[in-house]
């Protein structure tokens, strides 16, 4: 019998142990929904090198790949500092825009899909980590939280 208590104590160990890691879980996966607010966007999202082209026109909204993020970005930091450059040299002030839109507001709209991508990678990591997690929550403790999920159901 006193294996018996010892094997309850190691269990109840363990399933404080997973308690604390689905509190985790659920607090970074809430997190995340909040990080996951629709951006505000100040373009057409419609980018392309070429203002005189349609058929190299992407849609940022839409783009997967963090390097082709990069690669607008450099493009619109090498525009917009080439251009400063010229303008100072030329004397002339400049009033820098790309495909009718401030090269700032490019850069902010790369921001906010880069932010995306991070989000979405976050959650599919959290996703993977919720599932690792229940695996590990005990009988009896997945029905102690079923328990009190009808409880506070029926409390409100």
């Amino acid at each position: 019998m006193a294996g018996s208590s010892t094997d309850k104590t190691v269990q109840a160990g363990i399933d404080n142990a997973v308690m604390d890691l689905l509190l985790t879980v659920t607090r970074k996966k809430d997190e995340i929904k909040k990080a996951k607010k629709r951006p505000q966007w100040k373009t057409n999202c419609t980018f392309g090198y070429n203002p005189d082209e349609l058929n190299d026109r992407v849609n940022i909204m839409t783009v997967r790949n963090p390097a082709r993020l990069i690669d607008f970005y450099v493009f619109l930091l090498q525009k917009e500092q080439f251009s400063a450059n010229a303008a100072d040299e030329l004397g002339l002030e400049l009033d820098l825009t790309w495909l009718g839109y401030p090269i700032a507001d490019w850069k902010a709209d790369l921001k906010s899909r880069a932010a995306q991508l991070s989000v979405d990678k976050k959650q599919k990591e959290m996703e993977a980590l919720d599932k690792r997690v229940n695996k590990l929550v005990s009988p009896d403790q997945r029905r102690e939280m079923e328990l009190k999920l009808l409880q506070d159901i029926l409390n409100d």
